[in-house]
């Protein structure tokens, strides 16, 4: 590891997931904020010329072990979260009929894909625990756009208009059955009086 190969992956890896992590869920992930800072300790120590080139690449060495097991983070919490949302719609039929961009076979082969991809590099970290992850942060960002397609197939305004819909409808149906209700109500009263 040399400081320019730390750079190209602070840049190049690190700072698009969590830029997306970040954007995605609106907030700051504290175990992600740690390794941050636990890369940023390292690197202290391995700028600090009063230290020998041992110890300095050792710390560099750190840095970027912190770094790699940030942007894993940052990929497997963004994974989790596009998966719930994901879920929430592709799971309703409704749903997913009335509010995707593409045909339904296709989004639900991008959903199997999104599923299969994140089993394929959980099973690939577990495999490499110590080792170079390099290949793990591979097949999660594979997995990441995977679930972008998804996302993006799926329309805002016709997800709002179905939840509205849907709630106009309960409304309807149930304020039918209440009116009637209060009119079968008042009819039992009245025959009650008069009887």
């Amino acid at each position: 590891m040399d400081i320019d190969k730390f750079l190209e992956f602070y840049k190049n890896i690190f700072i698009p997931v969590y830029a997306d992590l970040v954007a995605y869920i609106a907030d700051k992930p504290i175990q992600i904020i740690i390794e941050i800072e636990n890369s940023f300790a390292h690197l202290t120590i391995f700028l600090d010329k009063t230290n020998t080139k041992e110890i300095q690449i050792e710390n560099l060495n750190k840095a970027y072990n912190h770094l790699l097991r940030a942007s894993l983070d940052c990929y497997k919490l963004l994974w989790i979260e596009m998966s719930k949302d994901i879920d929430i719609i592709l799971k309703d039929e409704n749903k997913r009929k009335f509010t995707t961009n593409m045909p339904e076979i296709e989004i639900l082969q991008l959903y199997t894909q999104f599923k299969e991809k994140a089993k394929i590099a959980r099973k690939k970290e577990l495999q490499t625990i110590g080792l170079n992850n390099q290949e793990v942060l591979n097949e999660y960002k594979e997995t990441i756009e995977i679930g972008w397609k998804i996302l993006h197939n799926i329309d805002k305004e016709k997800l709002e208009s179905y939840s509205k819909f849907n709630i106009t409808n309960i409304i309807k149906q149930h304020g039918m059955g209440f009116i009637i209700g209060i009119i079968s109500s008042i009819i039992a009263s009245i025959l009650w009086n008069l009887i």
